[in-house]
């Protein structure tokens, strides 16, 4: 998955929660889990990001 991608997703997933938060108050197992879904998608956005890149001499 490309960093565009994870991106999208980020922001869609992001939207999703604070409406999520709004209508179920924070604490919602439903805002938690959406806030753990988004967790992972940082953290491979993170990982795809923090990559040392080859470097040919």
């Amino acid at each position: 998955m490309s960093n565009q991608q994870l991106l999208y997703l980020i922001e869609k997933k992001r939207e999703k929660l604070v409406e999520a938060a709004k209508v179920h108050g924070f604490a919602s197992p439903i805002v938690i889990s959406c806030s753990q879904e988004l967790d992972v998608l940082i953290n491979k956005l993170m990982e795809t990001s923090d990559k040392p890149k080859k470097v040919s001499h």
